[in-house]
């Protein structure tokens, strides 16, 4: 190829790498070189740690596209189910109970259609419950500590959709050193708030480099009069 030349889709030839261990990947590539180089960067091992690099041509038609998990499973791969945890392999495994397979092989893939469904419908619960979570955390922050920033949040909800762990990270007037972090443990439900049942539910922590800059600003808003009342929260 003259310099200059552009690669075309139809250059790129499918590849199975193998480190020796259990590090399988499918690349493309213009040759088996440049495949091994490819692998080994996916695998994350040097290219002296590739075992083997052979062509696969029933891969080509999926270089610019994702690539069926039942392609792989046709290949003698197998996978895991995202949502139920089923192994999913063509073979008469007493192990295996595959129906009808959905997903490629970069992302995430699943038993049936309904299983995905099921899947992503659980995500966005659980995506909504974090987002309310947060939000009522940093609500009732800011409206104990006025003018605090909020740098970082994170909530977690598990599988049940219930929100196990509410955080959000604060900076405040005179804040160098980290600011605050308060946190709640078991806050919200997929079919109900439960918010905060007691002041002791919230945890507030202040930096210990940022001691004296809280003082300054507490002393500030017993000056205005919008201290908080001193159960409302814990340090």
């Amino acid at each position: 190829m003259a310099h200059g030349d552009t690669l075309l889709v139809g250059d790129f030839k499918a590849y199975i790498v193998h480190d020796g261990d259990e590090g399988w990947a499918v690349v493309y590539a213009t040759n088996g070189a440049s495949a091994r180089r490819h692998g080994a960067n996916e695998l994350d091992v040097d290219f002296s740690e590739i075992e083997s690099c052979h062509r696969e041509p029933s891969l080509d038609e999926f270089a610019n596209a994702q690539i069926p998990i039942t392609s792989m499973l046709d290949l003698g791969w197998w996978f895991e189910c995202a949502g139920c945890g089923r192994k999913l392999r063509w073979d008469d495994d007493d192990e295996a109970d595959l129906v009808d397979p959905v997903g490629t092989y970069h992302g995430l893939c699943w038993c049936t259609p309904t299983c995905r469904d099921e899947f992503l419908e659980t995500r966005l619960w659980r995506e909504s419950a974090q987002d309310l979570a947060v939000a009522k955390l940093t609500g009732w922050l800011r409206d104990r500590f006025p003018g605090i920033v909020p740098t970082r949040t994170h909530a977690y909800a598990n599988d049940r959709c219930l929100v196990e762990q509410t955080v959000v990270n604060f900076s405040f007037a005179g804040a160098s050193y980290g600011g605050g972090v308060v946190r709640v443990e078991d806050m919200y439900g997929r079919r109900g708030v439960r918010w905060p049942g007691e002041p002791a539910d919230v945890k507030l922590t202040i930096s210990r480099g940022d001691l004296n800059a809280w003082e300054r600003y507490r002393d500030s808003l017993w000056a205005r009069s919008e201290m908080p009342r001193m159960e409302d929260y814990q340090i």
